[in-house]
């Protein structure tokens, strides 16, 4: 009898469901049914290396084995408590919620109050089975198997495989290729900036990109909240075009609370970067502070001290890294697949090691997308503090906006992380804001539909009407349109 011919790809496939399929459901056994004791190490958030025995002898209460916990690690009893938000995870990323849930020997993540799940990097090349609960893998849409491979362990980078599906790809481009327009930098979004020369399109409405959001909180293991959440960000880059190496996180002197460690601050935790399509040559993803990833050369990549000015690297050094020739990590284009990196440590830290940049295209184009999630809930536009003071001397202004459209709108301020929405409004409620001249506010149906935009200007009066035929203004007796063009 003829052997059947499997092919390599099948092959690998069936290895994976097979490596995947080990992984054991989680216990349903209730603490009060709950009988022996089990002793397993335990790791700060995402930290593979360092760990302490902890066992669950003597504790009645899950909650009991977390002060056993707080105290093996030298931590407050507080930042612990269940209550104000810790939690534990397995080596799979899974909550564990229970005495049962508790492996012997198998590793503990003790994730303190106010922070995030951070994965462990463990080591390059390694790779993360991402199951559920039950111990089923998780899936993309198209029922492939999402894997994790470690890239770097400082920063923290990771290949994603699977991420988007050929359909997503397809579905997310017609969405947005017609919408792109420079791209902008900064909190408050700045044009023409030279490190920065692609084309960008927020979308924060279409099913697609809802579907990609979610996906991605489920990916890290947070809970799916759209305060922590940008817009997806789609973006092109011609041949020639790129993004010199810049950081995530925004700058202490960008907005009020910028700092995650101080004062319950807030700023990008991490970025899942995702290729839309296969790019021909050039339009790698660099991270020029790595040194610890695959086929590193132990060449200096950058000027000394430069991880000491975060944001800032030399041109030719961002030349360098982007050249063949050096040995920076250059994670390649690869339609449907993402890349993971965190801006802040484990413990809230910001970190200037996530230093990264989109090199320039060589060949074809690129197509690419940012989800961003935040350790806090977003800032508003009232906390920015990078405005261009020359270009805009008027400072900080007081708008009434006053809805005169029968049906009920949401207001949002467009921010150069998309759309972010602050009210709703019926008919004939008004909403007083503090902005900015160049500042974009829009107002939508419900339903999505946009019927309102406007953009600040100082010698504009106060107050503003939200009409059908877009922004009214009323300044005494006198009232006018504004030109829509």
């Amino acid at each position: 009898m003829a052997r059947e011919r499997v092919s390599a790809k099948a092959m690998n496939a069936a290895r994976q469901e097979k490596k995947i399929d080990a992984i054991p459901p989680m216990s349903t056994i209730k603490d009060e049914d709950f009988e022996g004791s089990v002793c397993f190490p335990l790791h700060f958030n995402g930290d593979w290396e360092n760990s302490t025995t902890v066992c669950t002898e003597g504790a009645n209460r899950f909650d009991d084995v977390l002060s056993k916990m707080c105290a093996a690690l030298g931590l407050e009893d507080a930042l612990c408590a269940p209550s104000s938000g810790a939690r534990l995870y397995d080596r799979f990323g899974r909550r564990l919620m229970q005495l049962s849930h508790f492996v012997p020997k198998a590793a503990t993540y003790l994730v303190p109050q106010g922070l995030h799940f951070s994965w462990p990097s463990v080591k390059v090349g390694h790779r993360f089975n991402l199951a559920d609960n039950e111990g089923e893998p998780i899936r993309n849409s198209a029922n492939e198997i999402i894997e994790l491979t470690t890239l770097s362990l400082q920063p923290k980078v990771f290949r994603i495989s699977h991420f988007v599906t050929k359909e997503e790809l397809a579905e997310i481009l017609e969405v947005n290729r017609d919408k792109v327009a420079p791209s902008q930098t900064g909190f408050t979004g700045k044009e023409g900036d030279r490190t920065r020369t692609s084309k960008t399109a927020w979308d924060q409405t279409s099913a697609v990109s809802k579907v990609l959001l979610k996906r991605a909180f489920e990916l890290v293991r947070m809970d799916h909240d759209n305060l922590l959440g940008d817009s997806v960000q789609v973006l092109n880059y011609q041949p020639t075009q790129y993004y010199k190496p810049h950081t995530d996180w925004f700058a202490p002197n960008s907005y009020k609370r910028s700092v995650p460690k101080i004062n319950n601050g807030t700023n990008r935790y991490l970025t899942v970067f995702v290729y839309l399509n296969d790019v021909p040559a050039g339009g790698h993803t660099v991270f020029p502070h790595s040194t610890s990833h695959a086929g590193y050369g132990g060449e200096y990549l950058t000027h000394e001290g430069t991880v000491n000015t975060p944001s800032y690297i030399a041109d030719k050094d961002a030349a360098w890294v982007c050249n063949e020739s050096s040995t920076a990590l250059r994670a390649k284009p690869v339609a449907g697949s993402a890349v993971l990196f965190y801006s802040q440590l484990a413990d809230g830290t910001l970190d200037p090691y996530s230093l990264h940049g989109g090199c320039p295209v060589v060949e074809g184009e690129k197509w690419s997308a940012n989800i961003w999630i935040w350790n806090r809930p977003r800032p508003g536009n009232d906390e920015a503090t990078d405005v261009d003071r020359k270009k805009n001397d008027n400072g900080q202004l007081t708008l009434n906006f006053k809805s005169e459209v029968d049906e009920a709108v949401k207001m949002y301020w467009e921010s150069p992380s998309g759309p972010k929405e602050y009210k709703e409004l019926v008919s004939g409620e008004t909403f007083t804001v503090n902005t900015y001249a160049g500042h974009t506010w829009l107002a939508k149906y419900l339903d999505g539909r946009e019927v309102f935009r406007y953009t600040v200007d100082a010698e504009d009066p106060e107050d503003i009407f939200i009409t059908e035929h877009g922004p009214q203004f009323q300044d005494g007796d006198a009232e006018y349109y504004e030109d829509e063009e």
